[in-house]
């Protein structure tokens, strides 16, 4: 019974998407091809590579990483401007049992935690070696 039961859902799924397309195919077309007798522009690729990717974290204390990076460097950056006194997601690594759960998501090269909050690598990577690694992000309080 589940089996037919996914595979209906399946089938009903696909339709009402095809109904939508059908239905807006006009607006749609408009709207994605804004120069329909000029060929597609190549995006150029990035001047600078992205920095490296996490592949170590440790908690050496509240609200601090300690980073390995993909390059070999490594790094230690204070969190606690991301953190305290934030909402969502960050409002639960205010709890240092929580904040200590840190891992790192191999797929994203980044840090991640159990509740889904995550930073981003490039950030995480200035932040860990200051002013020569580029334009340093500080956030905002």
């Amino acid at each position: 019974m589940g089996a037919e039961l996914n595979t209906t859902t399946a089938v009903v799924g696909e339709a009402c998407v095809e109904s939508v397309m059908q239905l807006h195919r006009v607006a749609l077309l408009i709207r994605w091809d804004p120069t329909p007798d000029e060929p597609p522009t190549r995006i150029a690729p990035l001047k600078q590579p992205m920095h490296s990717r996490i592949t170590e974290v440790a908690v050496p204390a509240p609200c601090q990483v300690a980073l390995a990076f993909t390059d070999g460097t490594r790094g230690m950056v204070d969190l606690s401007p991301w953190i305290d006194g934030k909402r969502g997601v960050f409002a639960a690594l205010q709890d240092p049992a929580l904040f200590a759960q840190v891992g790192v998501d191999a797929d994203a090269g980044t840090i991640v935690w159990p509740n889904g909050a995550d930073l981003d690598p490039d950030v995480l990577y200035e932040a860990a070696h200051g002013a020569e690694a580029g334009s340093r992000r500080t956030p905002e309080r």
